[in-house]
């Protein structure tokens, strides 16, 4: 269906999705897409497409009333990657160094102008989650600090995470809620959510 199929919607990000299914099927793998980069899925949304509403508000509020977000789906085990699962004679490969792409890492450091050392992976969206959530218990303020300028503290900083799909908004609303459970249910905890469903307006407005 046009919903299991389709993952991505800006023209870039489809064009290079075309090429990995492409290059699955020349190996005889069957690529399957999720949809999973919105807090709502998009056979959730209370409206078609061409009327969704092209003003925010009217869309949030028509979302939150016509629509709820679903459970975040749990991460493979390790059996989904059983090399009994490849074709036969397929030779995986393996993951080529940062010294073989080029990269001088023996140059690279920490730029101490950045507020955070942003590690790519799901651990590390996980982590700044715990920190920022539970460990300095920011969230109940985010409201308040979401604008500040100075300091890793002030906002989540999970857009990069976020962006690259290292963690699923799905997965970050259970968090929040898990938050309100345990410490408190705010203007700011609710605001973390608001936010969210902004990143959901300019997908499906580009969708």
């Amino acid at each position: 269906s046009f919903v299991d199929e389709v993952v991505l919607v800006t023209d870039e990000e489809m064009r290079v999705e075309q090429a990995v299914r492409e290059a699955c099927a020349a190996h005889g793998i069957e690529a399957t897409g999720y949809w999973g980069a919105t807090l709502y899925h998009v056979g959730d949304l209370p409206f078609y497409l061409d009327d969704m509403p092209d003003v925010f508000t009217p869309f949030r509020k028509e979302l939150e009333k016509g629509s709820s977000v679903r459970a975040p789906r749990d991460a493979p085990g390790a059996d989904a990657f059983s090399p009994e699962l490849l074709p036969e004679g397929f030779d995986e490969g393996r993951i080529p160094t940062l010294e073989e792409l080029g990269f001088d890492t023996a140059q690279a450091t920490i730029d101490p102008r950045g507020v955070l050392d942003f590690q790519g992976g799901a651990s590390s969206a996980m982590a700044r989650i715990r920190r920022y959530f539970f460990e300095e218990d920011r969230l109940g303020k985010y409201k308040e600090t979401r604008n500040g300028l100075i300091g890793q503290g002030y906002s989540s900083k999970l857009s990069p995470w976020l962006a690259i799909g290292c963690v699923s908004p799905r997965r970050v609303f259970e968090r929040v809620h898990q938050y309100e459970q345990e410490r408190i249910k705010n203007d700011s905890t609710y605001w973390l959510i608001f936010e969210l469903i902004w990143r959901d307006f300019f997908r499906f407005l580009a969708m």
